[in-house]
């Protein structure tokens, strides 16, 4: 009876662990390319990151619209990075004190696409991928970012389909 018991606890745990979605983690660097594989099973992307994103940190966002009210029209992948300037706030709007967002990818639903500032990159079969960087950089971060490094991104950026 207690053996039995044992075994069912087990495997419910088993279950239920195993069913826990997993939280995307910084990626080590990739020697060879020098960037960063990032992947999101749930929004159905993977893009690469420059070498300078080391500890870097993401934060999923289910979309509001302009209301403030939340929707179903599209969720946001913040992607963000230290940044110690003080006076800095474009886009720094974070609930990771200490950090600055350095770009958005939004995942819209099939038909939902609304330019809202976000440059539209791939028109999947059921979603619209767009992405949005910052304007303005943290002093810190001005003779680190390159235009090169937002190209990159864009041109790394692709489905899991």
């Amino acid at each position: 009876m207690k053996k039995a018991f044992l075994l069912s606890l087990f495997c419910v745990l088993s279950l239920t662990l195993s069913g826990c979605g997993k939280a995307p983690l910084m990626d080590e660097l990739d020697a060879s390319s020098k960037v960063y594989h990032f992947k999101s099973e749930s929004m159905g992307f993977k893009v690469d990151l420059p070498e300078s994103f080391q500890y870097y940190q993401v934060q999923q966002k289910i979309g509001k619209n302009e209301k403030g009210e939340q929707t179903t029209d599209f969720r946001d992948m913040e992607f963000l990075i230290p940044a110690k300037d003080r006076a800095f706030n474009d886009l720094r709007n974070t609930d990771v004190p200490g950090y600055a967002k350095v770009f958005i990818v939004r995942v819209y639903e099939k038909g939902k696409y609304k330019d809202q500032g976000f440059e539209k990159l791939i028109e999947a079969k059921d979603k619209t991928y767009a992405i949005k960087f910052w304007t303005n950089l943290p002093s810190e971060w001005q003779n680190v970012w390159t235009s090169k490094d937002e190209n990159n991104i864009k041109q790394s950026l692709m489905t899991l389909e």
